[in-house]
């Protein structure tokens, strides 16, 4: 019969410690995570509702966030001090709604969306008034979902941490061998 010697992450050897966090860090252990709904709901206060949020990351071409989304224009004019006349806000609601939609199936980044309105031909407002007000809502839009992958990318960049790594391997008392390999 054959003893095998087990250690903790911190009864390793800085060089087996190493090699252990790397070899987490690369394995499906470290799946990352984060709760969307969060963001989302951000979003809902600020009047971009019922948001579907994707995001692709992190370090290659085509990496961001994006969201579809309906617009509250009542709530957008106050979250972001659009400075829209209420009859504007009401007239735009109810006769050209503004929807953001994505324009790409295989990017998920913020340029990868659009703003859509939608026209009734019983508009009292010019179809280009409410077309002005989706373009600022757009670039509105834009720099959210760049913040939300900025945020994405930090906690990413966090959980892959050493630091995140280690506490991990503590919390769930994951056990090793000599050389850093993960005991099973």
């Amino acid at each position: 019969m054959k003893t095998v010697n087990i250690y903790t992450i911190d009864e390793l050897s800085e060089k087996a410690k190493a090699k252990a966090i790397e070899g987490v860090r690369n394995s499906e252990l470290m799946e990352f995570f984060s709760d969307l709904d969060i963001y989302q709901e951000d979003l809902k206060t600020k009047g971009f509702e019922n948001a579907e949020i994707r995001y692709s990351g992190f370090y290659s071409q085509g990496d961001g966030a994006s969201f579809t989304c309906d617009c509250n224009l009542d709530k957008l004019n106050n979250a972001y001090k659009l400075s829209l006349k209420g009859s504007i806000v009401i007239a735009i609601s109810e006769y050209c709604p503004i929807d953001i939609i994505i324009n790409s199936s295989r990017y998920c980044h913020e340029n990868t969306m659009d703003e859509r309105v939608y026209s009734d031909s019983r508009a009292n407002i010019p179809y280009n008034k409410a077309c002005d007000v989706a373009e600022q809502i757009l670039e509105i839009a834009r720099n959210e979902a760049r913040q939300i992958y900025k945020s994405l990318e930090a906690d990413y960049n966090y959980q892959h941490s050493d630091e995140y790594i280690v506490d991990f391997l503590q919390a769930n008392e994951i056990e090793f061998l000599e050389s850093g390999k993960i005991y099973n």
